[in-house]
């Protein structure tokens, strides 16, 4: 039962930091129609090598608690949807990695 609370817990923390990321949305947004300097541009890769390599983190978060639920003894096993998550988090990563490529590139090109 503690263990299923503190999964529970976790995923309302794990939402709560989700909506706040998405309220910084929009001032990327801003960023992205303006970005016209080899700087502007290169800020907007740093920031997505960083939202890849949080989704990376939260990848490995929920493989972990996918081996929790292999392991436990619990009825509900939730271990199919963590997986299922992490894969997602791990091709946001890819596509995040991509777009910070782009933007590298586009620094450079401008120098």
């Amino acid at each position: 039962m503690r263990l299923v609370r503190t999964l529970l817990l976790s995923v309302v923390l794990l939402g709560a930091g989700a909506g706040f990321a998405y309220a910084a949305e929009p001032e990327m947004e801003t960023e992205i129609g303006a970005a016209s300097t080899p700087a502007q541009h290169q800020a907007l890769a740093d920031q997505y090598k960083a939202k890849a390599a949080e989704s990376r983190e939260q990848a490995d978060y929920h493989r972990r608690m996918a081996k929790r639920y292999q392991e436990g003894k619990s009825i509900l096993s939730q271990a199919g949807h963590c997986s299922s998550i992490a894969k997602r988090l791990d091709e946001n990563a890819k596509d995040y990695d991509a777009l910070a490529a782009t933007e590298a590139k586009a620094a450079q090109a401008k120098k």
